[in-house]
């Protein structure tokens, strides 16, 4: 028989933290990709129950041909995103005296969910998105490793992936 603290899955907020940034790259990229399509569920369906008749919207590329669209979700924006939401702003914030990381990472979530106002159910399904970048970009950055291009990847693989799906191919 194990002990609590002994097992794979620490109970307090510490040992979490611990585990995490203990997680190598290979584990931690399907994990968050993992999280940026399922931790927005909730905050969906919530969100339908209330406003039923609410428009999605999404960025309108795609009338200047399927190879833009790709590049553009798939390069530039998390490029850009990532430079300004999670870079720049997490690294100002913690700056500040007493900015926490996790308060940086609400902001830059904040932030980032407001950069996608397409409608305001968009902008509310982005959030927790936000979130799991953010965090990303902490945890690497608190193991030493590549924060800036382990989102860029996750945001990539994620824009990939819906952009897949919703050309039918997936």
């Amino acid at each position: 028989m194990t002990s609590i603290s002994t097992r794979r899955w620490p109970l307090t907020t510490t040992g979490m933290l611990e585990y995490w940034v203990k997680t190598p790259a290979w584990k931690l990229i399907p994990l968050a990709l993992l999280a940026l399509f399922t931790v927005p569920i909730p905050v969906a369906l919530l969100f339908a129950l209330f406003f039923p008749d609410i428009h999605i919207g999404s960025p309108d590329v795609a009338k200047h041909g399927v190879i833009l669209e790709i590049v553009m979700a798939c390069i530039v924006a998390p490029l850009y995103e990532t430079s300004v939401f999670q870079w720049l702003c997490i690294n100002l914030l913690r700056k500040i005296p007493g900015c926490s990381a996790i308060v940086a990472v609400v902001i830059s979530a904040g932030l980032f969910a407001a950069s996608h106002y397409y409608s305001i159910f968009y902008v509310v399904i982005v959030f927790p998105a936000g979130l799991v970048l953010g965090g990303v970009y902490v945890l690497e950055k608190a193991k030493g490793g590549s924060p800036f291009w382990m989102v860029v990847t996750l945001h990539a693989l994620k824009n990939a992936i819906v952009f897949l799906y919703t050309m039918h191919l997936l």
